[in-house]
């Protein structure tokens, strides 16, 4: 079976299949600079620009090395009856300086040494991909002529001390825990059949990637349908059991393009996108991103639609190399899993439609709506341990809500019971308003329906 091993070479260029973008620093003065060539994409020319980089700390080391001796030689002409073996301190850019070229060069020997595991498939590092460049962090602390302003030089400080932590790679769902998202989504279509399309589609993609062992790729999925369904709860179960970290973004509330992909750096007010922070700041590539009520988008006079990211990281090949906007720093998006709910598809732009796969939920069965109640009531309990689990009947008497009302129902049920003294539900501790009979509690506690 072949292994997953991630290009860890640049993409050759479109028009030169040969040839590809390669970056070279270098020391002007005592200006570190750097300028991108097309170089042949061959082990010969990776050789050599390894040989060039180090070359190139060597002569920044060197040139602020000669900057000090040279402050230590006019602190001397200015001072000659000063102890010679006195200190003479370093400027605040020579210490930025210095402390690059030490973060460069630990770096460098981090990535090497995930990159050579990664290769060799040693383990569980394997089951991790490069989500930017080794090097794309440090432009935090080396283009510290970008702004004037403290505050925002002190965020991408310690917005680079992150990155740094945390290194160019993120896991990624490993072949062997596939089994256990399968298993999840028979769960899944026992407990919600009217998503049963869309379980479909998700198995699907899943069984291809254990065939070819490689990360799961799943497209962008768009549930469209009327309010209760369950749209909203279905996704945040599907991240659940399937291990992945999810984050919710609400468009019924006013947003402009920024909230996704970051803000202008000439705010004051300056902040990286949701995107880069579950990607980049988290600790899997392959998050959820639950585009809620997408029907509800406000447009904008400032700011450009909220929708206008969309375009490049619901595409395939653009979302393999998306730029947040406040970081400056350029990322793989393509293993996150977006869906996307709406009410109404006319309100959704045909563009942004065209991006995914669309599926229509319909109103569940009678039988359907009590699994899903149940299935919502097992969520629910999983937030309340030491509590007996509610029984079937308990739940059905919920199954006529929406999965939003059933929770908030369930929240007060549990409340209830502890304060009357009790680690297990009753039908008296449901709020009177969602129950549909006149039916009582019998003296023993059961539940009637």
């Amino acid at each position: 079976m072949n292994k997953y091993r991630p290009s860890l070479r640049p993409e050759p260029d479109a028009q030169f299949p040969d040839f590809a973008e390669r970056s070279i620093d270098y020391i002007e003065g005592d200006t570190p600079s750097r300028v991108k060539l097309l170089l042949p994409a061959t082990a010969e020319v990776d050789d050599l620009l390894q040989q060039r980089a180090r070359a190139a700390r060597e002569d920044e080391a060197r040139a602020v090395e000669e900057r000090a001796q040279r402050l230590d030689a006019q602190a001397a002409a200015r001072s000659p009856n000063k102890a010679p073996e006195e200190p003479v301190y370093l400027t605040r850019k020579d210490n930025e300086r210095l402390a690059a070229i030490d973060a460069r060069a630990q770096m460098q020997l981090d990535y090497e040494l995930v990159r050579d595991m990664v290769k060799a498939d040693e383990g569980s590092d394997r089951h991790q991909v490069q989500v930017y460049a080794w090097d794309a962090p440090l432009k935090l602390i080396e283009d510290r002529k970008t702004t004037p302003d403290h505050e925002l030089r002190q965020r991408d400080k310690e917005l680079f001390g992150q990155l740094q932590k945390l290194g160019a790679f993120r896991r990624v769902c490993t072949w062997e825990r596939m089994y256990t998202v399968l298993d999840g989504l028979r769960y899944l279509r026992a407990s919600q059949p009217h998503f049963a399309r869309v379980i479909d589609l998700i198995e699907a993609r899943v069984r291809l990637a254990q065939e070819v062992d490689e990360p799961m790729c799943i497209p962008p999925i768009l549930l469209a349908g009327p309010p209760g369904v369950g749209k909203t709860h279905f996704t945040l179960e599907l991240a659940r059991l399937m291990e992945r970290p999810v984050r919710r973004h609400s468009f019924d509330a006013a947003h402009t393009a920024s909230a996704l992909m970051g803000s202008d750096r000439n705010w004051a007010n300056t902040r990286y996108g949701l995107i880069f922070d579950a990607v980049c700041l988290g600790e899997r590539a392959d998050p959820v991103i639950l585009l809620d009520e997408l029907d509800k988008v406000a447009e904008h006079t400032y700011g450009g639609s909220p929708l206008a990211p969309l375009h490049s990281l619901l595409e395939p090949v653009t979302s393999a190399n998306v730029t947040d906007i406040s970081a400056g720093l350029q990322f793989d998006a393509s293993h996150v899993l977006f869906v996307a709910t709406a009410n109404d598809l006319r309100l959704v732009p045909p563009p942004i439609q065209s991006r995914f796969q669309v599926f229509h939920i319909e109103q569940p069965t009678a039988e359907q709506s009590i699994d899903l109640a149940q299935s919502v009531a097992g969520s629910v309990h999983l937030r309340y341990s030491g509590f007996a689990e509610p029984p079937r009947r308990l739940v059905t008497l919920l199954a006529h809500l929406t999965p939003r009302q059933q929770i908030q129902a369930l929240d007060h049920a549990y409340a209830t019971a502890l304060v009357n003294g009790r680690r297990h539900l009753m039908r008296q501790d449901l709020p009177a308003e969602v129950l549909q009979d006149d039916g009582s509690e019998p003296a023993d506690g059961r539940v009637l329906h």
